[in-house]
């Protein structure tokens, strides 16, 4: 079998650079731009040691990446296989998360029980701080609309029995608040529940496009989170092969703030002083939502082909 070392970035960024998957891709970071990874990947016999690439606290973008390359287990009777990968952007609202698991049954394991990873993860969070200045005809203390937009696509494709089950969450909130508080304006807090082979499935595309009241003024946040969690799925005299089990949101989620239907006299900045970018118009964004889609279907025929 190919190791999959996130192959599919090329075709997953090349039609991305058509749909225009990023909301606010013109923004300049400001001081308040946040980004975060974390990955973690937990094999039978040994814990995978991350490699760093670039980002981290305090910046406007983070990256991570971890791969185990193949681990024998007890003996070579089979082996194990992760992957993660979190990469965040505040200055672009993006986020991106993938966990990857795969067990290799050798032919000395005929039949014996065994299992992908324990545990793959990746998570991506980023927040970042707007505020709707005085100008334009707006002064302090007026409450003007804003638009929130956020956007969800994936894969999910999960094999035998989990015993340490596989999950994924999507969580955005636009307010007063930073984080996920019942005083935010806007919130988004979509949970898998728990996955359970078999299942193979394309998540969305989903879209969101709300329209929210603010204070002329006041700072707001943007923040957002995307989770992806593959358990450990047991095998127990099945024929000799490779078995895998991933869940994928690479370069799917994304986040944005537009200025609201005669509003757009506005003043929204970030905390640096840029103005945001343009939100699409109703049919750019179903657009963006249909290239979504293509891309998780893309995704989901080639990892089908190379299992």
């Amino acid at each position: 079998m190919k190791q999959k070392g996130f192959e599919m970035k090329f075709p997953l960024n090349t039609a991305i650079a058509y749909i225009g998957l990023s909301i606010a891709s013109s923004l300049v970071p400001s001081s308040d731009a946040h980004a975060e990874f974390e990955t973690l990947i937990v094999l039978q016999e040994t814990i995978g040691e991350p490699s760093y690439t670039g980002g981290g606290l305090d910046v406007a973008y983070a990256q991570h990446e971890i791969t185990s390359g193949w681990v024998p287990v007890f003996g070579g009777y089979f082996e194990q296989l992760a992957s993660a990968r979190a990469e965040a952007d505040a200055s672009s609202g993006s986020l991106r998360a993938e966990a990857y698991g795969s067990v290799l049954l050798n032919p000395s394991c005929s039949p014996c029980s065994a299992s992908t990873p324990v545990s793959a993860s990746a998570k991506a969070q980023f927040w970042d701080a707007f505020t709707v200045n005085p100008g334009g005809g707006y002064e302090a203390g007026d409450t003007v609309d804003v638009r929130v937009l956020a956007g969800l696509a994936g894969d999910v494709f999960l094999t035998g029995t989990p015993s340490d089950g596989s999950e994924w969450w999507f969580r955005v909130a636009f307010g007063p608040s930073k984080g996920f508080d019942y005083s935010n304006l806007f919130q988004i807090d979509l949970y898998s529940g728990g996955l359970y082979p078999p299942k193979d499935e394309v998540v969305g595309p989903q879209g969101w496009d709300q329209t929210v009241s603010v204070t002329v003024g006041q700072k707001y946040y943007l923040w957002a989170e995307l989770y992806a969690h593959v358990g450990g799925s047991g095998f127990y005299e099945y024929p000799i092969g490779t078995y895998t089990n991933y869940v994928d949101f690479y370069g799917t989620g994304t986040t944005g703030l537009g200025y609201a239907s005669g509003y757009e006299g506005v003043n929204i900045v970030s905390s640096a002083g840029a103005d945001i970018a343009p939100v699409p118009e109703p049919e750019t964004y179903a657009m963006m939502l249909a290239g979504l889609g293509l891309v998780g279907a893309m995704a989901r025929r080639r990892k089908q082909a190379e299992a």
